[in-house]
């Protein structure tokens, strides 16, 4: 259901909010929008946040999905989550949130690297629109980057308020220019002497062999595999295992079943009986 629609004459962005994301059309629009962003990663699209909505969603929270386009072409989508916080005893704020996770070294914010206008575009429409919060919580913001600088700038062009706060830091990835080993190859002789080491320990354990995942019955026993050895691992005893809380065992049974199709499941099994597992699914 689309709630307002909204023409920015400053940016010439078309900016809407929806509350019903499962049309299959915007499904499709937003996951190839996260494969065409700057990250190009699983975790900016539907396929990872709807996974994410159903395992987690509280009660009481209410979604909201800000989309821009020009030209008909969908060029950033920002799922929010609006709810209530209280503060102290008798004051009770309602509260637009940013919809990133544990897992995702940027915030939810998703774009066309062409669509340097979209952060002014949205902040604009929540000054319009007649969604109600009191403030906006937007976090995993990594200092430098294009959403930090651009929330910042149009925040301040929009005389909205800004209080920064310590977060924790984001998730690291490499992007690759060329190929992993080309990238291996201009690291320094420590790296690659730490990366030997690492191979030769695998090597002990025994044999190793990676296996792709693709049918419902082989993702639905190498994920039951992922939560046995991670349960026999240090993760289990430091409560940072998948099985360590629920939701989030949840969230990854979700996902796993909604990529089948789409992205491999992969793991690294090593002979004899000891397995370790390299990553529960790849990037499309």
């Amino acid at each position: 259901m689309e709630v307002v629609r909204d023409v920015d004459p400053a940016t010439t962005l078309v900016v809407r909010a929806l509350d019903d994301v499962e049309e299959p059309r915007l499904v499709h629009r937003w996951n190839e929008l996260a494969r065409r962003s700057e990250t190009m990663a699983i975790w900016g699209s539907f396929t990872w946040w709807s996974a994410l909505r159903h395992a987690h969603r509280q009660p009481g929270e209410r979604i909201h999905v800000l989309v821009a386009e020009r030209a008909d072409e969908l060029v950033a989508i920002w799922p929010l989550i609006e709810s209530r916080r209280r503060v102290g005893r008798l004051v009770s704020l309602r509260r637009l949130a940013d919809a990133s996770d544990w897992y995702m070294p940027h915030n939810g914010l998703v774009r066309n690297p062409r669509a340097d206008d979209a952060a002014l575009a949205f902040l604009r429409y929540l000054v319009r629109s007649p969604i109600a919060w009191d403030y906006l919580d937007v976090r995993d913001l990594v200092e430098g980057a294009w959403t930090h600088r651009a929330l910042t700038n149009a925040c301040r062009e929009l005389g909205l308020g800004l209080r920064p706060s310590a977060g924790k830091p984001g998730s690291p990835y490499v992007a690759l220019d060329r190929s992993w080993a080309d990238y291996v190859a201009e690291r320094g002789s420590k790296f690659r002497s730490e990366l030997k080491r690492v191979e030769r320990a695998v090597d002990r354990l025994g044999r190793s062999e990676v296996i792709v995942l693709k049918s419902p019955e082989e993702v639905t026993s190498g994920f039951e595999r992922v939560l046995e050895v991670e349960r026999a691992s240090w993760k289990h005893a430091a409560g940072t295992a998948i099985s360590s809380r629920s939701w989030e065992e949840r969230f990854y049974r979700r996902l796993c079943q909604t990529i089948l199709g789409t992205d491999p499941f992969t793991t690294l099994k090593l002979t004899p009986p000891k397995c370790s597992v390299v990553s529960p699914f790849g990037s499309g």
